[in-house]
């Protein structure tokens, strides 16, 4: 179970507590379900019924407090990973600029991932590797040798994706909330995307 201090009078006792235990047992869910961010697992591991630990998780999840404090738990796992602002905007950064010639020699052939330089191995997302129709060659006492020739293809992260989250976390990308309301029908929200002004 993680050891993260429990912040004194955190949350308060509410109408609807059956105990004064009730508000001790949230916290160490909250500090559970960061830790694999399954509500499920986390209200099992402190103490409520299998049975009863699925809704129950989800039904603290919505606690406004609860969900406070898990978003304070995660900030501090980030820092403590060094996971900043600056961080992911850099990886974005070098995902959005990936350039797919760094990925092959001059001759055409792909370089070995594992000769990859740092940036451009960042914005590899696996290889695939595809056996084509067998040949036949000889080794050197002319003896004949079966090979199957190999393609080899790198399969890179979405630039677009990346180049989008770019744009919104500097605000080139905003919501425009649409909101019709009247007295005899429910309302109906249209969110779009607009290009911000520089």
């Amino acid at each position: 179970m993680s050891t993260n201090p429990k912040p004194k009078n955190r949350m308060g006792k509410k109408k609807g507590d059956k105990c004064p235990s009730t508000v001790a047992l949230r916290l160490r869910f909250a500090e559970e379900y960061v830790i694999d961010r399954n509500a499920t697992k986390a209200a099992e591991r402190v103490g409520v019924s299998p049975k009863s630990s699925r809704t129950t998780g989800w039904r603290w999840l919505q606690n406004a407090e609860v969900a406070a404090y898990i978003a304070e738990l995660g900030q501090q796992q980030t820092e403590k990973a060094g996971v900043t602002s600056e961080w992911i905007i850099n990886k974005l950064k070098n995902i959005a600029s990936f350039d797919i010639r760094l990925a092959y020699r001059k001759n055409g052939t792909l370089v070995p991932i594992t000769s990859l330089d740092d940036v451009t191995a960042e914005s590899v997302a696996g290889m695939e590797v595809i056996e084509q129709s067998e040949g036949v060659m000889v080794d050197g006492d002319g003896n004949p040798v079966a090979v199957v020739p190999k393609l080899k293809k790198y399969k890179v992260l979405d630039k677009i994706a990346a180049l989008k989250l770019l744009a919104q976390i500097k605000g080139m990308l905003v919501e425009k909330v649409d909101a019709k309301v009247t007295s005899d029908q429910p309302i109906i929200v249209k969110i779009t995307s607009k290009r911000g002004q520089k």
